[in-house]
């Protein structure tokens, strides 16, 4: 099958995850060599925020690049990752011949914008936390629960256990995970942290441990297996979720 995904491969993301292993499957995938504004850099992402508010029936540049790709080619699906398109982007992608258009949010649903996924046109939308798929399944939407998971190409065992007490944390540091490491330091345990920069705000416990490290495929699989344990917390916006 020839599949679009409207946000570029990069650093082990959701993106790049998904559309490795479709390959290996068989099927071609195609994602665009440029990431769009809304997913690009801090002052983008504002630009783009603001641009969304003037003018919210704008299109956003991936739901035009999609739309665009769908007329110029045959394309059987249209795979949205922590994405959303809206209401008229799904009907120009049908009208073009694109059958399967399914969404599959890895994020809190607390952080879908707008109207989010709760609109008519998708095939299947899958979310990672249950109660968010009981209100689409309220909606009449065809909703399933389904989380994000571990690639094997390279999330694997390659470094022994860890002889250090010390518990790995990967990720945002946004203001519960600080809380909590924090908590966990002056109980006395030992942590690692990687992941994004913390933010300006950060406390300085955060900020003094912070290893300057974002992990990624074998790299994260090293550090993952070589801590006595990894901390997988997820921030107070989200209710029954996993991270991947």
């Amino acid at each position: 099958m020839r599949i679009a995904i409207p946000l570029k491969e990069g650093r082990d993301n959701f993106q790049e995850n998904v559309a490795v292993t479709l390959r290996s499957l068989g099927h071609e995938v195609i994602t665009p060599s440029s990431v769009p504004w809304s997913r690009g850099n801090r002052l983008q992402r504002v630009a783009s925020l603001a641009l969304r508010m003037a003018f919210p029936q704008r299109w956003e540049a991936h739901e035009r690049w999609v739309c665009a790709l769908a007329r110029d080619t045959h394309i059987d699906v249209v795979l949205c990752l922590t994405q959303c398109l809206r209401s008229e982007v799904l009907e120009d992608l049908l009208r073009s011949g694109v059958s399967i258009r399914i969404a599959w949010w890895g994020d809190a649903a607390a952080n879908l914008p707008g109207v989010g996924l709760a609109t008519e046109g998708w095939s299947a939308v899958f979310l990672k936390e249950r109660a968010a798929v009981k209100k689409l399944e309220c909606l009449g939407l065809p909703a399933f629960h389904l989380h994000e998971a571990m690639n094997p190409m390279w999330h694997k065992p390659i470094a022994r256990p860890s002889t250090r007490d010390a518990l790995a944390v990967a990720g945002n540091y946004y203001g519960y995970r600080q809380s909590l490491v924090c908590a966990l330091m002056d109980a006395g345990i030992d942590l690692d942290l990687y992941g994004s920069r913390p933010p300006r705000w950060a406390l300085p416990q955060i900020k003094q441990h912070f290893s300057g490290e974002f992990i990624v495929k074998e790299r994260k699989a090293e550090v993952f297996r070589g801590a006595l344990a990894c901390l997988n917390s997820t921030s107070m916006v989200e209710g029954d979720g996993l991270n991947c």
